[in-house]
């Protein structure tokens, strides 16, 4: 078995509301990672963290599931927790030994009652967090009002590293805002680089830019800079995770 540092151990808790694509979510990048050979899709009972006969069958998440992959020499272990308020609680644990929250967000519907309620909970151990907003793909998603209802309910100061491509049924890709690429995604959940589409290029520019300013904000030294160059460099806004 591999031994890892402390230092490259982290606990990644995923919260949300029931049926927000949690563990879904989490089988898709242990899928893409090559932690596992198999992509489980929850349709089919297959994912990795429900794995107990009830949770197949009801086709939810009821208790608390870990998973992990490596990534950079780095151990992530994922902490599927339940969304539907029956069983809600069980996310306020997984919290406590968190490095992290990571916050799903239905595309189609936004924030819900139980996303506002985890929240809530990784407030109460002052846990950072990060947002992703799932089934892209599916019919009335819209990435901009389901960003925006996490903003309204959250905080103004949410934005996106990553931009869609498409919506519905013609969501094909993504858009990495700090490296100004895109990815068109496949089949197989594999992703090649394509050209930024030309329609795009105002709002990830604009997108950026607004990065740039809430990471100027957050220290001085960079908010110097920023005043001084007009910009910060790509180094400047990923420090913090190199």
């Amino acid at each position: 078995m591999k031994a890892y540092a402390t230092e490259a151990l982290r606990n990644l808790a995923v919260i949300g509301h029931g049926d927000a694509g949690k563990t879904q979510l989490i089988s898709s990048l242990l899928f893409v990672a090559g932690a596992t050979p198999r992509w489980g899709k929850v349709d089919e009972g297959t994912t990795t963290t429900d794995y107990e006969e009830d949770s197949i069958a009801r086709k939810i998440t009821l208790n608390t599931a870990l998973a992990h992959l490596d990534h950079r020499d780095t151990k992530i272990t994922f902490i599927d927790t339940p969304g539907y308020a029956a069983f809600v609680a069980h996310a306020r644990p997984a919290l406590r030994v968190a490095d992290c929250a990571l916050v799903v967000v239905d595309g189609v519907k936004g924030v819900e009652v139980q996303t506002e309620k985890t929240w809530a909970y990784a407030n109460e151990f002052i846990l950072p967090r990060m947002i992703v907003i799932t089934k892209l793909d599916k019919e009335n998603a819209d990435f901009a009002k389901a960003l925006e209802s996490a903003q309204n309910t959250f905080s103004r100061a949410i934005i996106p590293f990553t931009l869609p491509i498409g919506k519905e049924k013609d969501f094909r890709g993504v858009i990495d805002v700090v490296h100004k690429k895109a990815y068109e995604l496949g089949a197989d959940g594999q992703a090649k680089e394509i050209a930024i589409p030309a329609e795009e290029n105002d709002l990830v520019e604009k997108t950026r830019e607004r990065l740039i300013e809430l990471v100027a904000e957050s220290d001085d030294a960079l908010m110097e800079k920023y005043f001084e160059n007009g910009t910060l460099e790509e180094s400047d806004i990923l420090a913090e995770h190199q």
